[in-house]
């Protein structure tokens, strides 16, 4: 154990003869410049608007889907409850195909994006 005590002394003793100990510099730390910050945000930001009418896109494609199912939907219940009462409704459509497909009446009349139905 001494032997390795008197061996790495000499060898500290040797590197500083040598000038081979390096001194820790103020300016070692690195870090993310200003400069370097502002380029990544550029870059995000221009992707960001390369994707987002895409993602509006579709998001607009998904809500038609939606609309044209339960514009089939109401047909359909309308078509049914026309064919089992013998009677087509006057003025209250609406109510008249929100009861017969079990549908609360709010839904019959505005669809998801809550706009009304003519």
């Amino acid at each position: 154990m001494s032997l390795d005590l008197s061996l790495s002394l000499q060898s500290v003793r040797l590197r500083r003869r040598n000038g081979s100990e390096t001194q820790p510099r103020l300016n070692a730390c690195r870090a993310f410049s200003l400069i370097e910050i502002i380029a990544v945000l550029a870059i995000i930001s221009i992707l960001a608007a390369a994707i987002l009418p895409v993602l509006i896109r579709q998001i607009d494609y998904a809500s038609e889907g939606t609309e044209a199912t339960n514009l089939v939907a109401m047909a359909t219940g309308f078509t049914q409850a026309v064919s089992a009462q013998r009677q087509i409704p006057g003025q209250g459509w609406d109510n008249f195909i929100a009861t017969n497909i079990g549908w609360q009446l709010t839904a019959v009349q505005n669809n998801a994006q809550n706009n009304a139905r003519a």
